[in-house]
């Protein structure tokens, strides 16, 4: 997650590294603002090929909620379920998905520009 070290956050990694339970979370981004107040992304990475469904977005929602995040944000390569779509739009302004292919361009378009 280097875009977000160049914008100044603090990136933990956290996840498969660990031997902590870590709830499904990969990456937390925190950014101190001291006129804006903290704020703290979760991130997780699902990069196996299978869909994500509606109980994996439940229960990142619910890891979100335990860190007190500002938001979550799952990014899946092998794109989302109809359910987890509907999911996602109970916690419309918590949980953001990202499918990983269309970031990944987004990505590499943005480090070529630079």
């Amino acid at each position: 997650m280097e875009s977000y070290d160049k914008a100044g956050y603090k990136v933990i990694r956290i996840g498969q590294s660990t031997y902590i339970p870590d709830g499904g979370i990969d990456i937390i981004a925190i950014s101190e603002r001291p006129l804006e107040g903290d704020l703290r992304f979760a991130i997780q990475c699902k990069t196996g090929l299978n869909k994500v469904d509606a109980g994996i977005i439940r229960s990142f929602n619910t890891s979100v909620e335990n860190l007190r995040a500002n938001k979550g944000i799952i990014i899946a390569k092998g794109g989302f379920t109809s359910q987890s779509i509907r999911e996602i739009e109970e916690y419309k302004y918590r949980i953001e998905p990202m499918d990983y292919i269309k970031l990944s361009n987004e990505l590499r378009s943005t480090i070529i520009k630079e």
